[in-house]
């Protein structure tokens, strides 16, 4: 007689974590991952209703953090198992001790060095040449928790926000099936501690700051930023001059303009 599956709840929103569900309805993850509740935003659940998976699922909508209703289907869907891919939310301790401690956050970005958010356009903003995307175990603190598993990306010269998040993509689904494969194996997935205090958290409105480059003279420098920041329909450096905004674009971004049917120019829910 086989093992019993994992009973999941999977939290996640955007790209990536419609990626990261797409795996776990295939073989053999279907077979060991029983998804019991989604956590997520109404257009992948849309998608979720079409191709039929999961099936019978509880859906409760990620626009709001919704922590008890999420505490609640935890303890009455007999969960074990928390994936958080991108989720838009902070995961309470408490919520983390309702399986026991066994819950994994995939986040995108180099640990301990890129915490918090905007981390694609702080990476190419500070020159990096490769790019980290991080699977780790949730802990009480964000984004501090035990690193599992790293896939990592080349960084282009021609690379914006949006290209490298493209990129990236698969680096996150490598990293993702890396943690299944030990899970359907009964292995348990490594724990490499983070040096604690280490590294930078970026808040939500950094990207704000960054992208603005009013006064800055070094050509290289603007170049570089206007590619940091570059993720339309979101962000664009720009630069203010008298009560106006002007928009700075990359040429690569620029390309996106006139040819839209160009690779990079995948769909981001």
């Amino acid at each position: 007689m086989g093992k019993s599956p994992f009973r999941v709840i999977f939290l996640g929103n955007r790209r990536i974590a419609w990626d990261a569900l797409n795996l776990l309805s295939e073989d053999p993850y279907r077979r060991d991952f029983d998804v019991r509740v989604i956590v997520t935003d109404a257009d992948i659940w849309r998608n979720c209703q079409i191709r039929g998976f999961p099936h019978d699922a509880v859906y409760i909508s990620s626009q709001q953090r919704h922590s008890e209703l999420i505490r609640d289907a935890i303890v009455a869907n007999s969960v074990d198992l928390i994936l958080s891919i991108q989720y838009n939310w902070v995961i309470a301790t408490e919520t983390i001790d309702l399986v026991k401690g066994r819950a994994f956050n995939l986040h995108n970005a180099r640990l301990p060095d890129y915490k918090g958010y905007n981390s694609i356009s702080h990476a190419i903003a500070n020159g990096d040449t490769t790019y980290d995307t991080t699977v780790h175990w949730m802990a009480e603190k964000v984004d501090c928790g035990d690193i599992a598993y790293v896939s990592q990306t080349s960084i282009a010269s021609d690379d914006t926000a949006l290209s490298l998040y493209v990129k990236t993509a698969m680096a996150a689904k490598n990293s993702v099936r890396c943690l299944l494969d030990d899970l359907s194996r009964g292995i348990e997935p490594p724990r490499k501690p983070q040096v604690a205090g280490a590294g930078t958290f970026y808040p939500r409105n950094s990207i704000s700051e960054l992208a603005n480059v009013t006064g800055e003279a070094s050509p290289e420098k603007l170049a570089r930023i206007a590619r940091a920041a570059y993720f339309p329909p979101y962000n664009t450096a720009f630069i203010l001059h008298d009560k106006n905004r002007y928009i700075l674009l990359p040429e690569s971004g620029a390309q996106d303009l006139i040819q839209p049917g160009r690779p990079v120019n995948q769909p981001i829910f």
